[in-house]
């Protein structure tokens, strides 16, 4: 396991911590990727508008067919390196600490919520289909009695 540690201090800014923390998080990212996909296949780019482009990390993960065609099908990759502590920004914005273990947390209790969700949107839609497959039911049935009632009526008459 890795750890990547670092003290704050005059030499070692916020912005400094973060800068080398982002290098050393995409060296190792960017190994894994060139090991997985390949050199040939993986390299920084610049993406974005034409001002204000960003560096990240493309790799080509593979390849699209359509129409005849064949595409690149690509990834990008760019680190962000959360704030530590809560910190307060020259025109008096806070920026909160990034705290691990409750992202964590939060994270769990949404794909739970998200799981409930599925699962009772599944029970609504039996619900509302075994409702109308009772209505179809109770609605065949009428006509049935309608039909034996018509039959009786039928008969009566010839009898006549």
């Amino acid at each position: 396991m890795m750890n990547i540690n670092f003290t704050e201090n005059s030499q070692m800014s916020n912005a400094k911590i973060k800068t080398e923390a982002k290098i050393k998080v995409m060296e190792v990212i960017t190994k894994a990727l060139i090991e997985a996909f390949g050199e040939e296949n993986c390299a920084y780019v610049r993406t974005g508008a034409t001002k204000n482009k960003t560096k990240e990390f493309a790799v080509k993960i593979g390849t699209v067919e359509k129409d005849g065609e064949t595409y690149d099908l690509c990834a990008v990759v760019n680190s962000s390196i959360k704030d530590y502590r809560e910190r307060t920004s020259e025109r008096g914005k806070v920026y909160p600490a990034f705290d691990f273990d409750e992202m964590v947390a939060e994270y769990k209790n949404y794909e739970e919520l998200k799981e409930k969700a599925v699962v009772t949107k599944k029970e609504k839609v039996q619900k509302a289909k075994a409702k109308r497959e009772a209505a179809e039911k109770v609605k065949s049935e009428e006509v049935i009695d309608n039909k034996e009632i018509i039959s009786i009526d039928d008969e009566e008459l010839d009898s006549f």
